[in-house]
Order: structure tokens, then sequence, then C-alpha cells
């Protein structure tokens, strides 16, 4: 059987993006949601301090540590699952075409998390900072955990994390 090569970048981001949206599971997006969920409600209770500008850099502490592990261990199970598949597809596929249709394809996590433990923190503490930034700043950080860890999960043995 001859390997089908797909013509055309976009042509293999379509393909590649439809697959990866495939491969959502429904359950893990529901688990990560409630554990960000707690996760910010917990951490809301701990600290149930008032949070003035002056102290908005404190959130880099305790709440983004905690939300930063959330986000990283969300994070791990995006390419560390099909580096097989990777590995197989490169031969035949675009390698920036295969890494845009994964982060087409977490983009819902991207864009759910910050918000789901950003309303639990928020309802939990007494914050004097508007709710549209302390999502902002809940999404920096998911953001960029968020890439640290797929690109430490492409080095990582797979027994290692599982």
């Amino acid at each position: 059987m001859e390997a089908r090569k797909l013509n055309g970048f976009f042509a293999q981001l379509k393909t590649l993006t439809s697959r990866s949206v495939m491969q959502i599971n429904v359950g893990t997006l529901i688990t990560f949601t409630i554990i960000a969920f707690m996760a910010g409600t917990m951490t809301g209770k701990l600290t149930g301090e008032e949070i003035e500008y002056q102290s908005f850099p404190s959130l880099t502490s305790g709440p983004g540590i905690l939300f930063g592990v959330v986000s990283s261990a969300c994070a791990l199970n995006i390419f560390l699952p099909e580096r097989e598949v990777y590995r197989r597809e490169m031969k035949k596929m675009n390698i920036v075409a295969y890494f845009l249709s994964k982060q087409i394809a977490s983009l819902p996590l991207l864009i759910l998390l910050p918000w789901v433990f950003a309303i639990a923190y928020f309802l939990n503490t007494k914050a004097d900072v508007p709710g549209y930034e302390l999502v902002f700043v809940f999404f920096l950080m998911h953001w960029y955990t968020t890439g640290f860890a797929q690109w430490v999960s492409l080095f990582l043995p797979k027994d290692r994390v599982t």
C-alpha cells in the first residue's frame, strides 16, 4: 500500500486538525475543568485576603504556582501519547502543520481553564482587581506553562509522565 502524501501546507493543516479534534477526549476536558475549578476555589479560600493593585504580582506566587501545575499536567497529554504517530507522520507531513493542528485542537482548554480558575478564585477572595485583569493574568500564565509543558513532553520518556 502506497503512502498517500497530501500536497500543500493548508491541506495538511486541515487534515491534521480534524484528526486532532477527533482525538480530544471529552472526559479529560471535563476532568481538567473540574480540577481547575477546585484549585481556584481552594486557593481563593486559603488566601482569602484582599487583592489590590499593589499586591497584584502576588498572584504569581500561590495561585499562580497551583494554576501552573494544573496547566502543565493538562498540556503533557497533548503530544506525549502520540509520539509514535508523530514520528510516522513527519515522514510525509509538514511538521509545522502538525504542531499547529495540535495547538488549534487544544484551544478550548487554553481558553476555558483560565476562565474557570479565575472565576473560582475571584468568587472566594475579596479582589479589588477587575475580573478581566485577573482572567488575563491567568490566561498568560496558562499560555506560558502550557507551551513549556508541551515542549518538555516531547523529550520526556513516556513512562515517566503517565
